[in-house]
């Protein structure tokens, strides 16, 4: 990874079960799994995420999160993440999401 690389990637962090983590940079491996798990591209995501916003959060914290940290499970995301916190871990994924993308 380029000094340049390292300079544009923003650390955000998510407190599940009272530890924190940090969302890495989505890569290909991160799309893909993305892909795989909904069966479906990125821009399907945001409607899914209208119709289902649970389910579809606690998918893409899990998927994004188990790059870094593969002994997560989405039964773990689940319980960590409370009704109230949905709205803050949300922004924080698609700011993730956001920043990855932007070049």
């Amino acid at each position: 990874m380029t000094d340049e690389l390292i300079k544009k990637e923003k650390s955000l962090v998510v407190n599940l079960g009272g530890k924190d983590y940090t969302l890495p940079m989505i890569n290909l491996n991160i799309l893909d799994a993305i892909e795989e798990e909904f069966n479906c591209g990125l821009d399907k995501i945001k409607d899914m995420f209208e119709h289902r916003q649970a389910g579809t959060l606690k998918i893409l914290v899990w998927v994004i999160l188990k790059e870094a940290y593969p002994d997560l499970t989405k039964e773990f995301i689940g319980s960590s993440i409370r009704a109230k916190d949905i709205g803050p871990v949300s922004e924080k994924i698609f700011e993730l999401i956001k920043t990855s993308m932007e070049g």
